[in-house]
């Protein structure tokens, strides 16, 4: 069981690498592999860039981003 789960940690950490947008990147880390909620992510990014992110801009960022691959 556990060298099942170390397989599919892999391939979920091989796929965030393949995303080339870092800011999403970034969300998707924090959302799948942090467990953080969005009011998290939210403060991850304005600390990062010093603009004020409400807790609804990353989820909308990673629900486009979804769409869109």
């Amino acid at each position: 069981l556990l060298a099942e789960l170390e397989e599919k940690e892999r391939e979920i950490r091989e796929y965030i690498e393949s995303v080339e947008n870092e800011e999403v990147k970034l969300i998707i880390e924090w959302r799948f592999i942090d467990l953080l909620d969005w009011y998290e992510i939210a403060g991850n990014l304005e600390e990062m860039t010093g603009k004020n992110v409400d807790r609804s801009t990353p989820a909308k960022k990673l629900k486009r981003f979804l769409q869109e691959h």
